[in-house]
């Protein structure tokens, strides 16, 4: 199965981006869009509150792409970036800790499956006087530290250099 990977996540963005301009929030509905080996695909809306409600969301999806031989998983989330933490601060890090004082709202999308280069990508935005601002152009992360995906082929659990 072909699957132009850049051409389903630019999709997806601008997807996401409707979500938030919409809501005029930071933080939108998740999104998670499966491709299986059998040329079928579905998106899946995780719902959660805590770290702990993610786990148990993002599990879920795991296992039910594992079960529909799925070659592909792209994660799409609202999130939270902070340019060059220093180590202390990852090392440290608590689901929460970047807030608004110390850190910027984006779009965060991951691509991994079997066989595949784990990438990401994120497009961050403002949100001022009732209008979004988003960056012109989404941004290619040279390293990212992510875990969403629990036992997943290819998934961002370690850093990665993309």
């Amino acid at each position: 199965m072909d699957i132009d990977v850049k051409k389903v996540m630019l999709t997806l963005l601008e997807r996401q981006k409707e979500y938030v301009r919409e809501d005029l929030e930071d933080y939108g509905e998740a999104m998670v869009a499966v491709f299986t080996s059998d040329n079928q695909s579905y998106v899946a809306f995780p719902k959660f509150e805590d770290e702990d409600s993610k786990i148990a969301e993002y599990s879920a999806i795991v296992e039910a792409a594992k079960m529909k031989n799925a070659v592909l998983i792209v994660t799409v989330n609202s999130a939270r970036t902070k340019a060059d933490p220093t180590e202390e601060e990852m090392d440290s890090y608590r689901w929460g800790d970047f807030d608004r004082t110390n850190s910027r709202s984006c779009i965060l999308l991951t691509a991994s499956g079997p066989g595949l280069q784990s990438c990401s990508l994120t497009l961050a935005f403002d949100i001022k006087g009732g209008r979004v601002e988003f960056a012109r152009e989404p941004e290619l992360m040279n390293e990212i530290q992510l875990n969403l995906l629990p036992d997943w082929p290819g998934s961002a659990a370690t850093t990665i250099v993309v």
